[in-house]
């Protein structure tokens, strides 16, 4: 039953983070409904809407350089306007990965993030943590701060936020790409039960600025934090252009036969404004 189970979380936690957030049919130019503090649940699924935010990021450029010329040093004395939020946090003890990632480019911005956990106990309980992330604008202005840190000593095992600003260029064309998952599958060999929980987020845009949180653990009492807002780029341009999916995916069950699962999606195209935030808390 041991093995079984080890082998049911890994296969479900690999199928639910290669599906990823399912986008809902929206009509193009829809603008999306004014969410208020509501929370729908179900089980131990709790999600709540925030308040859509405005971006007021400003994009820094210099009109005497070449508009493929890109720059990767002194963003915060570069763009004030970007919000001061990436970095991570530093964990103490061995095993810890801390990245930083601060961009200002002028034409192509492109990269990639993966991660994953897997964590044994003496009990023979299977811990899996997966995380991806990538990025790919062209042809346009990119604000990047991103800021990536994982703890297999203590909790929360990762923490992970982010700030895009992307304006398009001037000829046709310009977009910007991103996408970002992450997943947790814990086996109880003990209780016999297994968990999988895979959210994230995918936008293709010409005008956006997004800001994302992740925290997952796995460690003690298991859960699944994501949220993104998402906007335009100034207090002129409030609404953010092009399209956006969120959304969750989870599954409990255990050897006695009980499941409970839970999918839910939200996806806006045209101009917009957008805010979710997503939470999971397992049983320890």
């Amino acid at each position: 039953m041991n093995i079984i189970l080890r082998v049911v979380a890994g296969l479900i936690l690999v199928v639910l983070f290669a599906i990823g957030p399912v986008g809902l049919t929206v009509a193009e130019n829809a603008l999306p409904p004014q969410t208020g503090n509501g929370t729908e649940g179900a089980g131990e699924f709790i999600i709540t809407d925030e308040p859509s935010l405005t971006g007021d990021g400003v994009i820094a450029s210099n009109d005497s350089q070449s508009g493929q010329q890109s720059q990767v040093d002194g963003l915060s004395q570069q763009s004030d306007g970007l919000p001061q939020t990436g970095g991570g946090v530093v964990a103490d003890g061995p095993n810890n990965i801390v990245t930083v990632t601060d961009i200002v480019c002028i034409g192509k911005a492109k990269g990639t993030k993966g991660y994953i956990y897997t964590n044994v106990s003496d009990t023979n309980t299977v811990r899996h943590i997966l995380y991806s992330q990538s990025l790919s604008a062209v042809d346009g202005h990119t604000q990047l701060r991103d800021g990536f840190a994982t703890n297999t000593h203590d909790v929360p095992n990762i923490e992970s936020n982010k700030d895009v600003v992307y304006v398009a260029g001037e000829n046709a064309g310009g977009t910007i790409d991103e996408t970002e998952k992450v997943g947790i599958s814990v086996a109880d060999s003990e209780n016999e039960s297994c968990m999988d929980i895979t959210a994230g987020s995918s936008i293709k845009a010409t005008s956006i600025s997004v800001h994302t949180d992740a925290s997952v653990q796995v460690d003690e009492k298991p859960s699944l934090e994501y949220s993104i807002q998402a906007g335009g780029t100034s207090v002129d341009k409030p609404l953010a252009v092009g399209k956006l999916t969120a959304g969750m995916v989870a599954e409990f069950g255990d050897a006695k036969g009980n499941r409970e699962n839970y999918a839910g999606h939200s996806a806006v195209s045209g101009r917009f404004k957008f805010s979710k935030s997503m939470k999971v808390v397992g049983e320890k």
